[in-house]
């Protein structure tokens, strides 16, 4: 009988042996689940949180990237409308200034003209003077060819005379007619 004792004892003791591995097993596989669950857990979270951090990130870089296009949008309208203004300015400067030059050449091509004019005048005015003056001075060429000719004649048909032609300027005949006797002495004038 002590052998069955020992040996019911031997299996009793086994099997509560046992059964504590088995408990002690079950709790370690617990608690080896628990932590790996908090762990888990705890590695979600941080990812969920590295999650709506990078979300977070991405939502502030998509605003500021929505301001930076609205910003350059509005830069670019700003910048058309400063174009525009500078085009208006332009085109309205570049007329005054075709239009003062237009106003400046037709006074100049006014003044122009009235200098031509004047200056035709003058000239119409001088080649009246040279024509009068030629025809002056030819009526006087005639008139010395006349008075040489008619010195040369008296001279011919009165050797023994003196003829002489009075100077430029002095008033009266051109020529002075001094008349010789046979002695070849004056004895007259004829002007």
């Amino acid at each position: 009988m002590s052998e069955a004792i020992a040996s019911r004892i031997h299996a009793e003791v086994e099997t509560a042996l046992h059964e504590e591995y088995e408990r002690r097993l079950r709790a370690a596989v617990q608690q080896a689940r628990a932590e790996s669950r908090e762990e888990h857990d705890r590695a979600v979270a941080d990812l969920l949180n590295q999650i709506v951090e990078q979300r977070r990130r991405a939502d502030d870089a998509q605003k500021r990237e929505l301001a930076l296009l609205k910003r350059a949008r509005e830069l670019e309208e700003r910048q058309g409308e400063l174009d525009l203004e500078v085009a208006r300015r332009v085109d309205a400067e570049k007329k005054q200034i075709e239009a003062e030059l237009r106003r400046v050449s037709a006074e100049q091509y006014s003044l122009k003209i009235k200098e031509k004019d004047s200056q035709i005048d003058d000239l119409k005015a001088l080649l009246e003077e040279a024509r009068r003056k030629s025809e002056q001075g030819s009526q006087e060429r005639q008139g010395e060819v006349l008075e040489m000719d008619l010195e040369e004649t008296l001279e011919r048909a009165f050797p023994h005379d003196e003829i002489r032609p009075v100077p430029k300027g002095m008033r009266g005949a051109d020529l002075l007619h001094e008349v010789r006797d046979g002695a070849l002495q004056p004895c007259g004038a004829i002007i």
